[in-house]
C-alpha cells in the first residue's frame, strides 16, 4: 500500500531544506520547488494548481547563499485544498495554497 501524501509530509523533516530552485509547471498552474533535505537527497515538492503564492526571500547585504528552512508546515483544509508556508527565518517565507502536494525523489514531467 502506497504511503498518503499526510504520511510523506509528516514523516519528512522539514528543518534544514535547502531551497534549490522553484519552477512553474503545465502551463504555469503547477508550482515545483527543488529542494535538498538535510540527509543531502534531492526532492521536488509539486503544488497542483497552485494559488495566492507569496515568494518573500531577501538576503542582508553582503550575504547570499541558497535558502535553509527553519520550518515548514502543510495544512489539509479538508475541503480538498491545502495551506503550505515555508519558513526561511531571516531569510523569509513561501506561502501558497494548492489542490494537492506530492513529494517526488525525481523531477516531474513537463506536460502543455
Amino acid at each position: 500500500m502506497m504511503p498518503t501524501t499526510t504520511q510523506i509530509i509528516e514523516a519528512t523533516v522539514w528543518t534544514d531544506v535547502r531551497l534549490i530552485g522553484f519552477s512553474w509547471y503545465n502551463g504555469g498552474r503547477d508550482v515545483v520547488m527543488h529542494v535538498e533535505m538535510g540527509s543531502g537527497e534531492d526532492r521536488w515538492v509539486v503544488f497542483t494548481w497552485a494559488s495566492g503564492l507569496v515568494i518573500a526571500l531577501s538576503h542582508p547585504e553582503g550575504r547570499g547563499g541558497s535558502p535553509l528552512t527553519w520550518d515548514a508546515g502543510f495544512h489539509d483544509n479538508g475541503d480538498g485544498t491545502w495551506t503550505v508556508h515555508f519558513d526561511f527565518a531571516e531569510v523569509g517565507e513561501i506561502r501558497l495554497r494548492c489542490n494537492e502536494v506530492e513529494v517526488l525523489s525525481a523531477p516531474p514531467p513537463q506536460t502543455r
